[in-house]
């Protein structure tokens, strides 16, 4: 390599780097280079670096400090690159000659530009999962990758096609050893619009073949329905005119098809999103009211344009329209008594009132917020309260293993159940008590919430509509998300010790900063259907839901006319002394450690060996979403404890027997009826959705089952599919499929398996073809 091309593209405004490749993979080859982040580095670095004599690898940083330079990575020996370039040309036929692209040594491409409106963080573009014969890890064009176990209990594999180097990267190029140019060169880099580079990335993502959430504001039928009725937006999924509709608001069809390519508002070429199979694919992240890398079902797309999101009042005019309707039940023979849909007992129902009752501070916040709200509802009370008193003692309390009680707690309710009013009564409260600078209600980065806590190292951020963060922060990859998940979840675990701060650009203060023991609470509220629907494989095994308490609370209560009047005196007073244990904290760094009682620590020695037990297991049967849930639990019980015990009493607390015994019976029941809403609503396959929704509407329709054409219009998919998802449980016993007579023709009806000892009826396989009798 000559010397002089370090030199060269450092001229060019690219932080340049030397490189090492390892068993483990490239690297910059120095001790520590994130500060190069942030700053180019000196033209004296660069001649120590590249001064001796021999060929050295060199690096490029992606992001802010090379320009906004971003590049496009096509693995897998580039087997979709040329394909990408043909839909570019299709776009933007003059686009692809601009850009400066290169070959790698395994095969693969490089495409480098720049951004004047800027870059995000390094993003997955086009994914494929490979079926494998086991756990053992496979290579996939020379790189390991590890399968996971799916619920049909096949082993696959995702692997990785195309993605981007973003903001804070680093990549390899040319003339590193095996890098070759093939078009442009680095020393002249092209600068994008951000329409240019939407198409690019647009065109990479329409090649995904793992597909992304669907946003479905019907994700499982309403109990309270009758049988065979047809809800608005369930209608409108089958036969509205959802083309019509996007047309109408300025959307372009760009491509036909069976795969139909559309165009938002405003652009003028290129895709924006995809329809196939009623699901309405967004790519762009300007295509407002939808998110990127969502899909829609066709309801949802009704609701975002024509009724802001509001699905109720989507659903209402849909009904006005004529969209839904009533179907009577097929009645019985003469003589015979009708069959009656029962709902089944769950593993674990919405949380029993027992376990929301916290002797002190807590319950007393929880009974004021009962007695004020227009819509009482207690498990979001407890939820707020909860949150509140781990706030207060977040920095002045630990217990004898230095748990700390920050908390992250997730409240599920029905839209206009109340989920506002606890938020409210906690910032009264933080105010009266001089606290009102510990409270913020938006998450926008990683970087907002550690200058909040640099601010104030105690912070309650309360959240509402938290679905749609998780879901951003699991889908989108956007720098943003990303920093904000990496340090929600290093948060969390930073309380007893010292949380690092990132290095800004520009920051000529070279020392190291950090926060001492952050204490940060989060409160969120979601809608339980959005919250379930919007979980993903990686945000159930990435440690943030195992971080988290999510409590859900049943139907909206009833009514009362809301009292104005200020928080009890005793709540104020504790508050208030709480406020000043925090000034004292956060100057001395003193703590109290509260102890704990024999019959407390006997009671977190089981606890710990069953939830041990249940990880192992978990882990051993390749459930990693189960492991890392159970993997909490432990920790759980400990922050809860030691609340429960200062609440009790904020002067001496102690935690005792029925501190422990309470934290473990809330967390236990918390941890079984997550595992068990995830068991209904988390899938790693289209297909497998597909199988859990049949589960559920079987559920729902109790020892009755639901007919052949009942569970076809709740997968609202072609008889072919519903006859390989149907035949599918059967064979692996879940469900059975009975003939019963109806008087005319025999019916099929499926119900979920019985219990051994507990089957009646016989039970036939599906045989028959789809347009077989009902």
């Amino acid at each position: 390599m000559d010397s002089s091309t370090p030199r060269r593209y450092l001229d060019a405004g690219l932080a340049v780097l030397p490189a090492v490749r390892t068993p483990e993979g490239k690297r910059p080859a120095l001790a520590t280079w994130q500060e190069y982040q942030h700053r180019v580095p000196t033209l004296d670095e660069v001649n120590e670096w590249f001064g001796g004599a021999g060929d050295h690898d060199l690096c490029l940083v992606a992001g802010t400090v090379s320009g906004n330079l971003e590049v496009i990575d096509f693995d897998a020996g580039g087997e979709l690159y040329e394909a990408w370039c043909a839909r570019v040309r299709d776009v933007a036929p003059e686009l692809l000659d601009r850009l400066v692209a290169e070959r790698t040594p395994s095969g693969g491409f490089h495409i480098f530009y720049r951004c004047a409106a800027g870059v995000e963080g390094s993003a997955k573009l086009a994914e494929r999962r490979i079926e494998c014969e086991g756990p053992d890890e496979i290579l996939f064009h020379g790189k390991p990758h590890k399968p996971r176990k799916d619920r049909d209990g096949r082993w696959r594999a995702t692997v990785t096609l195309i993605e981007t180097r973003g903001h804070g990267s680093v990549c390899l190029c040319a003339p590193s050893s095996g890098y070759v140019l093939v078009r442009g060169d680095l020393e002249h880099i092209p600068q994008l619009c951000a329409e240019e580079r939407e198409d690019l990335l647009a065109c990479a993502r329409a090649m995904n073949e793992v597909p992304a959430p669907v946003v479905d504001p019907h994700p499982k039928p309403d109990r309270r329905r009758a049988e065979g009725e047809l809800r608005p937006g369930d209608d409108y999924n089958q036969r509205g005119n959802v083309r019509e509709l996007l047309l109408a608001h300025g959307w372009a069809l760009e491509r036909p098809g069976e795969n139909e390519h559309w165009r938002r508002p405003g652009k003028t070429r290129g895709t924006s999103a995809t329809l196939k199979g009623g699901v309405f694919y967004v790519f762009s992240s300007n295509a407002a009211p939808f998110e990127p890398d969502r899909g829609y079902s066709l309801f949802a797309v009704y609701a975002q344009l024509e009724h802001n999101g509001d699905y109720p009042e989507a659903a209402r005019e849909l009904r006005s329209r004529g969209y839904g309707s009533t179907v009577r039940a097929a009645s019985t023979d003469p003589g015979t008594e009708a069959s009656v849909p029962s709902k089944p007992p769950e593993p674990a129902d919405p949380i029993d009132a027992s376990l929301l009752t916290v002797p002190g501070f807590i319950g007393e916040v929880v009974e004021h917020s009962m007695a004020t709200a227009p819509y009482p509802n207690r498990v979001l009370a407890f939820a707020g309260a909860l949150a509140l008193q781990a706030l207060l003692a977040g920095r002045c309390v630990r217990d004898s293993a230095d748990n700390r009680p920050n908390l992250y707690i997730l409240g599920l309710a029905q839209s206009a159940a109340g989920k506002d009013w606890p938020r409210k009564v906690n910032a009264k409260v933080l105010m009266a008590a001089g606290l009102a600078d510990r409270l913020a209600d938006r998450m926008a980065s990683g970087e907002g919430v550690q200058d909040a806590l640099l601010a104030q190292p105690e912070m309650l951020f309360q959240t509402d509509e938290i679905d749609s963060l998780l879901t951003s922060m699991t889908v989108v990859r956007d720098a943003r998300y990303e920093s904000l998940m990496s340090t929600l979840l290093t948060l969390y675990s930073s309380s007893s010790t010292m949380f690092p701060l990132r290095r800004r650009a520009g920051d000529e203060d070279r020392t190291s900063k950090f926060i001492e023991s952050p204490c940060l609470v989060l409160f969120g509220t979601a809608i339980p259907s959005h919250f379930y629907s919007a979980l993903s494989e990686r945000m159930l095994t990435n440690g943030l839901i195992g971080r988290t308490l999510i409590l859900e609370s049943g139907k909206r209560g009833e009514g009362q006319e809301p009292r104005i009047c200020d928080p009890p005196k005793r709540v104020l007073a504790v508050a208030k002394r709480w406020a000043d244990r925090i000034r004292i904290a956060d100057t001395s760094r003193r703590l109290t450690t509260v102890p704990s009682t024999d019959q407390a620590m006997t009671i977190f020695a089981d606890v710990r060996r069953e939830t041990d037990a249940r990880y192992s297991e978990a882990s051993d049967q390749g459930e990693a979403t189960a492991a890392t849930i159970w993997g909490r639990v432990n920790e759980h019980v400990r922050k809860l404890a030691l609340l429960y015990a200062v609440s009790v009493s904020h002067r001496r607390p102690c935690i005792d027997g029925a501190a422990a015994e309470w934290a473990r019976d809330l967390v236990m029941h918390l941890t079984r009826r997550m595992l068990h809403m995830v068991s209904r609503y988390s899938a790693d396959t289209p297909f497998e959705s597909l199988t859990l929704r049949v589960i559920r509407k079987l559920e729902d329709h109790g020892a009755a089952g639901a007919t052949r054409s009942e569970v076809l219009r709740a997968l609202k998919v072609d008889a072919d599919t519903c006859q390989r998802v149907t035949q599918t449980l059967i064979e692996r016993g879940e469900i059975v499929c009975e003939e019963r007579p109806t008087g005319g023709r025999s019916s099929r009806v499926y119900r979920l398996a019985a219990k051994k000892g507990e089957r009646s009826g016989k039970e036939v396989g599906d045989k028959s073809p789809a347009g077989g009798s009902e």
